[in-house]
């Protein structure tokens, strides 16, 4: 990733009036890359901050390399909202975490500093993505879109292998498979819908999130057979199974639909 990286982009949902100027996001990606620009425009309230804070789960549920959140536009309205953007426990239980870069003039970052010392914060753009190359050269990152079709989860366990076998985590390569899989079968299954496949590679962690367009949120729950005239045919065991593989996992609401993710620990 290099200061010349070609992004694409694309408006981060429907802005939100903050009173005198409404707060916008213009979200780009670089999808060979694995890196998600999010520039906000505005005004930032304690009311807008939520619309901010739902754009940056949204590119944090798809488990990039790492997010570059610009604030160079943003007129702060009240320091408290600015907790939006460095504090990490929302983030946590919500979505795979990722390393999240902010750019903003030195009067917004020493309010940034003020609430959390440890925050990353660049005075320009160009700083940043020197800062994100770096941790790009550390990480890998695969995606994949896939039709919810019977041969989806193949395709899932093709893309994860050949991933765990080129970065050598060779320990990881059938519990990711099998997790993978078991995600791509439940969208398939409740979803329906195109469905988004990503693997990253961000020591210690191998990250496998599957994204879909039903809202439908996954509950673990018991094992039961869905009809008893088929009492092998049983429902409920896929969550078993990424419980049981994974390190942890979680979901991220998205603007439509839901990710689903999974980490994995790497031994040693």
């Amino acid at each position: 990733m290099t200061n010349s990286v070609t992004f694409s982009t694309g408006r981060g949902g429907p802005a939100v009036s903050s009173g005198t100027r409404q707060l916008s996001a213009i979200v780009a990606r670089d999808d060979s890359r694995g890196a998600v620009l999010i520039a906000f425009e505005g005004e930032l309230t304690l009311r807008s901050a939520a619309r901010a804070r739902s754009v940056i789960t949204k590119a944090l549920a798809e488990c990039p390399v790492v997010v570059i959140v610009s604030l160079d536009r943003v007129r702060i309205a009240h320091d408290g909202a600015l907790a939006v953007f460095v504090a990490p426990r929302w983030r946590a239980g919500h979505s795979p975490e990722a390393p999240l870069l902010l750019v903003a003039r030195p009067s917004v970052a020493s309010r940034l500093r003020v609430l959390n010392r440890g925050v990353r914060v660049h005075s320009t753009l160009d700083r940043a993505l020197v800062a994100a190359r770096d941790l790009r050269e550390a990480s890998r990152w695969e995606h994949l879109r896939l039709d919810a079709g019977p041969l989806a989860a193949s395709f899932a366990r093709s893309i994860v292998g050949d991933a765990c076998a080129g970065w050598e985590v060779h320990d990881l390569l059938h519990p990711a498979r099998t997790v993978v899989s078991e995600l791509v079968n439940n969208a398939v299954e409740h979803g329906g819908t195109p469905i988004d496949v990503t693997v990253t590679l961000r020591r210690p962690y191998l990250y496998l999130v599957v994204a879909d367009g039903n809202p439908e949120l996954p509950r673990l729950g018991p094992v039961s057979a869905s009809d008893p005239r088929a009492p092998l045919a049983e429902r409920g065991r896929g969550l078993q199974v990424v419980e049981a593989e994974t390190h942890r996992w979680g979901f991220a609401v998205l603007p439509q639909g839901k990710a689903v993710w999974a980490a994995l620990r790497l031994a040693g």
